[in-house]
Parts: structure tokens; C-alpha cells; sequence
């Protein structure tokens, strides 16, 4: 029997001696970076970044509770609410059918990576542009492989929450990865390759999308930019906050044991996350000590850190419920353009406030009147099935012991003489389908969407032409919310761009492949995608309703023949009559 050797941990984790000094590089920067200031500057720092917190959470509260009451209508959750214990309390889950028909809808008509364009604004070359394409193309479909997935959170986001934060950074990870090197020659001349492990640097841009209830900013900032402050709360526990003090990520005098007896067992979400987590059953709760959440604000906050009276753009990190500090650097260390790692964007704005209002909360009232309608027709009924009755209040009878529900006992002293005319007419108890069929209506308008995507037909014997109008109508309202919505996408890849140049790596061209498999180019520089590019791009009109644009070629087929210039001139006519068709949405004419 063969004797197994144990291996050394150095043979399992080797660090090849190039890695190390990147390790070690990486380190001293992120160290380096750091501002140097006395105790007392700490202690302003993180009151100061709890009072804007605070200030931001007092601004809110009621917004918070319209959020919560909104997600409840959306996952489907109703408080007990009627004349008694057992009636009726069914959520028509309207919210939910808006919600996820316009998500369905405004998700194809914004994500199209074969759409994006780049333009200059100060100086515009058409072979940079294409560079830019071609190079942003292979960063948010191949290098950042998740973008799909986080453009289809922030629309459902946008749609269901009326407000979006989302956070870029920059991640550097060391991996290990399967090398193939060749090694020697067979007596024939063939290459012999050998298998090995080898640890390297991997660096990437990475999209955040954060639930709102944990970033705070002032309700009256226009954007990002423009607030004076943003503060990130997170959750981290004490084993990632060793591992950051270990990457120079936080000061090196940091106490962590002082930490480690501050934890708590639990954290209340609040808002919309906790209507989530009570909807899907989840509570937060932890009994290791390994897992316990440690409370962290992140503030990108415009301070006077070197008392000059002129605030400068920093990145402060700290520990608010123990009053210590963690970390602080200026911002233009984080990005060389000194702008925020932040997009903030609404759906339906407000006037002079950044809390836009998401579909849920333009339909609230709306969807409680239709569930009380609902409801109501429910109790109606059952009070026709099982009506109330009357007792002597002295028999010793027990209404409770009657399973039938809701028939009611209502006691007297006697019956015969106390009741006269004991009337529960079922005609008067019935509630009109006329009151419900307006609150569609209402709702329908409301959300943009046409009563045949509630299920509703809208004629006894609609015609093609007929449904066609009816879909490009309702469809219009969508353009506007769809530029929206893609202004937001837009922005975070512009901006994601300029990172890729701002912590260049020469072995992108290595990445970056045609549709044969093939290098793009030999090599790539900055200079082929520098400059003050921004992207752009179009609604994707023909993604939005397939079956329109199915219905409106068949039409166009048809009537081609009738035209009266195709007839008398087919050659010169189309090009006239492409023009009519593109007139109509129409982007492949041929």
C-alpha cells in the first residue's frame, strides 16, 4: 500500500515571487494613500459623518413608511383589517402586475450593447470612437459578465422603488489560475507542456446596486455631484474587517479586540428591505461570532480636513457605534478625475427633491381602494351564505361554537318582542363590478399600460389594425420612461469606461477577440480610447413588442402592392417608400 505525504501549506498557496511584490505594492498604496491626522480631527470626522446620517434619516421617515407600505402591496402582504377576525383580507396584487409588466417591457428597450455608441465632447475621431465600441463592448460582456444581470435589477429597481443608488468599484484579486508551459521536446520534435497553478492579479470594475434604506444623502441635492454628502452603511463582520486591516485598507492602530466586543446579534432593516425579508420569511439573526454584523459608514463627504476653509472631496471609513475611525483619504486618489464612485438616479421625479416615486407608490391608494373592494364583495357574499341571527342573551348559548363564518350572534334579551324586521337582502349587500372597473381604468392610466396586459379585452371583434394602434399608443408613454431609465444605464458606462482607463493594465489586447476567436488588436494603449467619450445610445423601440412588429410588417406587406408609386415607378418609389417606413418605428427596412 502506497504511503501518503501530508503537503505543506506553502505547496498548496505557493506565491510566485512576482505576485508577492504586487501584494506588497498594493499594500504600501493603499496605505500610503492615507491622511495622517490627530486624534482629536478622528473624533470630529465621525461625529461629524453620524450627524449627517441623522439628518438624512429624519428627512425620511416618512418616506420610508409609504416604501414599506408600498413593497407590501407588491410582494402581496396585508395587515388584518375587517369587521371581524375571520373576513376577508385577499391583496388583488395589482401592484405586482404593473410592476413587473412595465419591468418586462422597459428592460429589452434599454440594454442593447450593440446599440452603444461613443461621442467626444471636446474632440470627436471616428477611429477612437470605434475603439471605444469595441473595447466597452468587451468590458460589460465579457469582463464585467454580470452587467446584464445588474442593468435587469436597477430597471426592476427603478420601476419598483421610484430611486436607484448604485456604487462603482474597483476590485484587485489575487487567484490562482491553470498555466499550460511548455517544457521540452520529444525525440519526434513535438512540444511537451506541463500543468501548473500559478498566482496572479486580477483587477476588474464592479457595479454595487444598494438597497437605498442604507445610503444616505440630502433629500434637496440634485445629484450625485452635488450632494454634500453620501454615506454607505454596511455590514461587515469582524473576520473581513481583519482581512482589510491586513490589505492596509484601514489604519494600522486600529484595536480590533475593541471591536469584538461591541458586536451584536442582530441589525433591523428598515423600509422597503424588511417588507422583502418578512415577505420571503427571513430574519437576521446570527449566533456566531464570525457572522455578527459590524455596523461601517463609508461617507464621501466634503470636509475641511486641512482647516483652510476650503472643503475637500474625501473617502472616510468608520465605526459609528464605537466612535472610531478607520480609515480617511481624499477622493481623487479613488478616481484621478475626482468624481464619486456614485449614480443616483429616479423614475418619476419630483420637484425639488431627489426621492423620485416608483409605480408602486403612484398606484398605493388605488390598490388598497381595489382590495377593500375585493374584500368587501368576499364578506358580502358570505354574509348571504351565512347571515346573522338572534339568540336569547340568557339561553347560556355560545355563538363561537358555531363553525360557520361569518354569521353573526347577536344577543337579546328576547327576540320575539325585541325584533321586528330582521333584513339582510342580498341585493343590499352586493358591491357594483362598476366601482372596481373604474379603479382599473384609473390604474391603467396611471401606469401606461393597456387593459389588455390586466387581461381585459378591449372590443367584442378587435381587428389587426385596431390592436396595432392599441399597442403603439401604449407604447409611447414608454419612450419617455425608457430615456429615463437609459440616461441612468448610460452614465454608469461612461463613467465605468473612464476607470478601465484610469487603472490601465497592458494585457487587455490579449482579452479582447473577434467573432473568429482572433486578437483584436496587437496591442492596445490608452491613447487608442482616451479622450472625453461619452456613450450613447437609442431606445430599442423594436424590442419592446415583438408582435408589433410582426402585425405591422404583415400590413406593410399587404398594402405594399396599392401603393400608386410603386406601381408607377417601383425603382425610384422605394426609396420614398422606405421613408414612410421608417416613419413608423421601423429601423430594418430591407
Amino acid at each position: 500500500m502506497p504511503e501518503f505525504k501530508l503537503s505543506a501549506i506553502d505547496e498548496l498557496f505557493p506565491k510566485p515571487k512576482e505576485t508577492e511584490k504586487l501584494e506588497k505594492a498594493d499594500r504600501k498604496s493603499n496605505y500610503g494613500q492615507m491622511f495622517d491626522i490627530s486624534d482629536d480631527k478622528k473624533k470630529m470626522i465621525v461625529q461629524f459623518m453620524k450627524d449627517c446620517v441623522d439628518e438624512s434619516k429624519r428627512q425620511r421617515e416618512g418616506w420610508l413608511e409609504i416604501r414599506s407600505e408600498c413593497i407590501k402591496n407588491y410582494e402581496g402582504l396585508r395587515s388584518p383589517n375587517g369587521p371581524w377576525a375571520d373576513s376577508s383580507n385577499i391583496s388583488t396584487m395589482v401592484t405586482t402586475i404593473a410592476v413587473d409588466m412595465i419591468h418586462s417591457k422597459l428592460f429589452p428597450m434599454v440594454w442593447n450593447p450593440d446599440l452603444i455608441t461613443w461621442k467626444g465632447t471636446t474632440s470627436h475621431s471616428e477611429e477612437v470612437a470605434e475603439n471605444n465600441k469595441i473595447f466597452s463592448q468587451w468590458i460589460f460582456t465579457k469582463d464585467m459578465d454580470d452587467t446584464q444581470e445588474n442593468v435587469d435589477e436597477i430597471v426592476g429597481r427603478l420601476v419598483a422603488d421610484g430611486l436607484i443608488a448604485v456604487k462603482r468599484t474597483w476590485e484587485k484579486k489575487f487567484v490562482y489560475v491553470t498555466r499550460v508551459i511548455p517544457t521540452s521536446f520529444t525525440a519526434k520534435g513535438e512540444l511537451k507542456y506541463e500543468t501548473v497553478y500559478d498566482k496572479v492579479q486580477k483587477q476588474r470594475a464592479r457595479w454595487i446596486v444598494k438597497d437605498i434604506e442604507h445610503v444616505y444623502f440630502p433629500y434637496n441635492c440634485k445629484n450625485e455631484d452635488d450632494a454634500e454628502y453620501i454615506v454607505d452603511e454596511n455590514f461587515y463582520t469582524l473576520p473581513m474587517l481583519r482581512e482589510m486591516k491586513a490589505r492596509k485598507l484601514i489604519m494600522a492602530d486600529v484595536d480590533l479586540d475593541k471591536v469584538k466586543l461591541a458586536l451584536e446579534k442582530k441589525f433591523d432593516p428598515q423600509g422597503g428591505k424588511a417588507a422583502r425579508l418578512e415577505a420571503a420569511g427571513i430574519e437576521n439573526v446570527t449566533d456566531r461570532v464570525e457572522s455578527m454584523p459590524i455596523k461601517c459608514y463609508e461617507g464621501f463627504i466634503k470636509y475641511d480636513i486641512n482647516d483652510d476653509d476650503m472643503r475637500e472631496e474625501c473617502v472616510v471609513m468608520a465605526l459609528p457605534d464605537i466612535d472610531l475611525y478607520l480609515s480617511g483619504k481624499p477622493l481623487h486618489v479613488v478616481s484621478r478625475i475626482n468624481k464619486r464612485p456614485w449614480k443616483i438616479g429616479g423614475f418619476i421625479p419630483r420637484p425639488g427633491t431627489i426621492y423620485a416615486k416608483g409605480i408602486p407608490e403612484l398606484v398605493r391608494h388605488l390598490h388598497n381602494e381595489l382590495d377593500a373592494i375585493h374584500n368587501q364583495r368576499i364578506d358580502a357574499g358570505n354574509m348571504v351564505i351565512a347571515p346573522f341571527f338572534f339568540y336569547r342573551a340568557a339561553s347560556g348559548f355560545d355563538p363561537k361554537s358555531i363553525n360557520v363564518r361569518p354569521g353573526m350572534g347577536i344577543p337579546l334579551d328576547d327576540p320575539q318582542r325585541d325584533v321586528y324586521f330582521p333584513d339582510y337582502s342580498p341585493s343590499r349587500l352586493s358591491v357594483s363590478f362598476q366601482e372596481e372597473s373604474i379603479i382599473m381604468d384609473l390604474i391603467s392610466k396611471l401606469t401606461y399600460l393597456p387593459p389588455t396586459s390586466f387581461g381585459r379585452e378591449t372590443a367584442s371583434r378587435p381587428t389587426a389594425r385596431g390592436t396595432i394602434a392599441l399597442i403603439a399608443e401604449s407604447g409611447q408613454p414608454f419612450n419617455l420612461l425608457a430615456g429615463r431609465v437609459l440616461k441612468i444605464v448610460l452614465g454608469l458606462i461612461t463613467d465605468t469606461r473612464k476607470m478601465y482607463e484610469e487603472h490601465w493594465d497592458n494585457n487587455y489586447a490579449r482579452s479582447i477577440l473577434d467573432e473568429k476567436g482572433r486578437q483584436t488588436w496587437p496591442v492596445l494603449s490608452p491613447e487608442m480610447i482616451a479622450g472625453d467619450y461619452l456613450a450613447f445610445s437609442e431606445v430599442d423601440l423594436e424590442a419592446s413588442n415583438g408582435a408589433f412588429e410582426k402585425q405591422a410588417d404583415q400590413v406593410l406587406y399587404q398594402t405594399l402592392f396599392q401603393d400608386p408609386f410603386v406601381n408607377q415607378n417601383p425603382a425610384f418609389a422605394w426609396e420614398l417608400r422606405s421613408n414612410y417606413i421608417k416613419s413608423l418605428g421601423k429601423k430594418n427596412v430591407e
